[in-house]
């Protein structure tokens, strides 16, 4: 799973990314359709931005984030890389385990630990010391560093939003379980406490995520990918609206 992006031809994008982001829109036509928008209205309204995107560049590759997430849920959770009081050690590169290479390797097997690394400094996730030990001092949950960041995230949320819209839907007509789909919000915030409320928000939502990381964390399943076992991609997602 690679760590660092690079650039790549249109048509070397991977099948299943393409597969996913053309689910989302999909799913995002059969909720206009539901609410009465036209078939020729939403045509139309394609053709439009089809025409006004033509010259957006479509050749860059994201920073993979699920996999710097794994390799700091690993550190946080997993026994032998904590110290005596449950906090993660500071780990030495190479060398006897428990390092930051057999870490890198225990959480994403086959990925390069000295690139891995490259992207958490980058991140501000983790600093290497004089002695040459690295040390975590960040959460689980990565900054958003820039604009492919920001559509990474972006892409995935709306990919998670229709697919539980859409499981809902059906479920409300099939009278299935439905999956959470819950918010919170008011119209009438003072607007002097955003600034309070942003940092409530911050602080509250690391140790909601923290907390679900753990729980799926002890729930994987450890068998390897090619054996007869039911498994599946399961989360959750915060983001705060306007």
């Amino acid at each position: 799973m690679a760590l660092a992006s690079s650039t790549i031809a249109a048509d070397q994008i991977d099948p299943k990314e393409v597969s996913c982001r053309l689910r989302t829109l999909r799913r995002h036509v059969w909720f206009l359709r539901r609410t009465g928008i036209t078939a020729q209205d939403i045509e139309r309204e394609v053709r439009r931005i089809l025409r006004a995107s033509a010259q957006i560049q479509t050749n860059e590759l994201f920073l993979d984030r699920r996999s710097c997430s794994r390799i700091l849920t690993h550190w946080w959770h997993e026994s032998r890389y904590l110290d005596t009081r449950g906090q993660p050690l500071a780990l030495r590169f190479d060398g006897p385990a428990p390092t930051f290479r057999s870490l890198v390797g225990a959480a994403i097997p086959g990925t390069d630990a000295a690139q891995a690394l490259r992207v958490l400094k980058r991140s501000g996730l983790v600093s290497r010391r004089g002695n040459g030990r690295i040390r975590l001092i960040s959460g689980i949950s990565l900054p958003l560093e820039g604009p492919r960041d920001v559509l990474s995230m972006t892409l995935e949320f709306l990919a998670a939003a229709s697919d539980t819209g859409y499981m809902n839907l059906r479920a409300v007509e099939d009278e299935r379980p439905r999956r959470l789909q819950r918010s919170v919000f008011t119209e009438h915030l003072d607007r002097r406490h955003l600034r309070a409320y942003e940092e409530f928000l911050d602080e509250s939502a690391q140790a909601f995520l923290a907390m679900h990381h753990a729980w799926l964390k002890r729930h994987e399943s450890r068998h390897a990918p090619r054996q007869t076992t039911r498994r599946g991609r399961v989360g959750i997602g915060l983001l705060r609206t306007a």
